[in-house]
Parts: C-alpha cells; structure tokens; sequence
C-alpha cells in the first residue's frame, strides 16, 4: 500500500480549518476613530504552525508596486507604497495554487 500525498488544494482547507481565531488586537488612534482591527502580525503568527503542519510554504511576487505620499494632519508628509503581490502555495506534493493580492 503506498501513501497519498494531498493536493496543495486538500492542505490550503486543512490550514483553514486549523487556524485560530485572530483577536483584533490593534487600535486604531483616537483621531481615526479608535476602531479595533486584526493586526498582520497577529495574522501570520496564527497562520504560521498550520502552514509548518501541512508542509506548505507561500512565495511572493510583486507584480506591481506604486509609491505615493500623502500629507498628514500634522502636515508632515507620509510615505506609502501600494503592492500587487502573487503569492504561489507550494506542497509536499510539489504542486502549487496562486492569489493575488493587493495591499
């Protein structure tokens, strides 16, 4: 009897199914309104073990990106940088799917 490698379709619903809850950690500045929001970090930390788990690992592309500033309340200015990333999924099976994002 030989042993089934999943598909990197099979393992992405496994991650999913295995990710925590993220908490909205984050506040916003009370001149933006104090809402509450997840935080990346907190994101890629919950994600991190059910990626190591099923042996799937992410690689980013940036496709596009598009610098901009932007002058703040305080009048200074704020340097920003808009991202079009394609992430390909690898898995054991050397099988892959894409997403792209923009961020």
């Amino acid at each position: 009897m030989t042993d089934t490698v999943p598909t990197i379709h099979q393992l992405m619903a496994q991650i999913l199914a295995h990710m925590p809850a993220v908490p909205k950690s984050g506040t916003a500045p009370p001149s933006r309104g104090g809402y509450k929001f997840r935080r990346i970090e907190d994101t890629i930390e919950a994600l991190r073990k059910p990626f190591i788990d099923a042996g799937v690992y992410p690689v980013p592309t940036v496709l596009e990106w598009r610098p901009s500033e932007r002058i703040i309340s305080s009048g200074k200015t704020m340097y920003c940088m808009t991202l079009l990333i394609r992430w390909t999924f690898y898995g054991p099976a050397g099988d892959s799917v894409e997403a792209v994002t923009l961020g």
